[in-house]
């Protein structure tokens, strides 16, 4: 009882303002002791899937059929290429030591190798084709560029010979209500097709056809599904002997 009452009287003087000298303080909570970091075995589930294996796949697939459109009956020699399957390749991809793209594919099931031969001859023919349109729209921007080339000139070019040979005559009279905008037109005309030729670099097609180059070249791997949940479970398998 005592106890509790001086408990209560010290309380009560620290809120009047008493015991300035006996302040009250708070002892922080014991350190607790580091505890060295421990990496977890990988689940057996997680250890069984395609995905966790990254260093060795891409892309998995269900099925041959997820490369190609599925509005699309034709054969796989003519069959439409997935447009998601497109993006997907030009998103995940590595780079061997030489600088080679590689993309390597996941099916499950038996492996048909006929089918994968004109799967990789299809997609490298669609890549091939898609630089070769890049290549042409580079091709259409030099043409516009010199065709503005020449046109400015040739503005520049009347509008001289204009002032020059007919001088204050009755054509230069006539001539004179168009004169400044020929010329004006003139000089842009050039500037602007020099600027289009020699100084703009399209850098992004530029760069989109040196891939689309690149990929044309690829080395497509497929590889079985179920090779690959071997090596991820012995990997998991090698990683809890480590551990244990």
């Amino acid at each position: 009882m005592r106890t509790e009452f001086w408990k209560r009287w010290a309380a009560g003087g620290r809120r009047h303002g008493f015991q300035k000298d006996m302040p009250m303080v708070e002892q922080p909570p014991p350190e607790k002791k580091a505890q060295p970091a421990r990496i977890a075995p990988i689940a057996k589930e997680e250890r069984g899937k395609v995905a966790a294996q990254l260093n060795r796949v891409d892309i998995a697939l269900d099925g041959y059929d997820d490369i190609f459109s599925d509005f699309d009956p034709s054969p796989f020699s003519t069959r439409l290429l997935s447009k998601d399957l497109i993006e997907e390749v030009t998103r995940r991809y590595r780079e061997t030591k030489e600088g080679d793209i590689e993309v390597r594919f996941t099916v499950p099931g038996k492996r048909n190798k006929d089918e994968e031969a004109v799967i990789k001859a299809r997609l490298k023919e669609y890549f091939l084709a898609q630089a070769g349109k890049v290549e042409e729209k580079l091709h259409g921007r030099k043409r516009t560029g010199v065709a503005l080339l020449v046109a400015g000139l040739a503005l520049v070019t009347f509008h001289k010979v204009m002032s020059e040979l007919f001088g204050d005559g009755a054509v230069h009279g006539i001539y004179k209500w168009v004169e400044n905008p020929v010329e004006l037109f003139g000089w842009i005309s050039t500037w602007v097709g020099a600027d289009r030729i020699y100084l703009q670099k399209p850098e992004e097609l530029i760069e989109r056809k040196g891939m689309m180059g690149r990929f044309g070249k690829a080395n497509f791997v497929f590889v079985s599904e179920e090779m690959v949940k071997k090596g991820v479970e012995a990997a998991g398998k090698q990683a809890e002997k480590k551990q244990g």
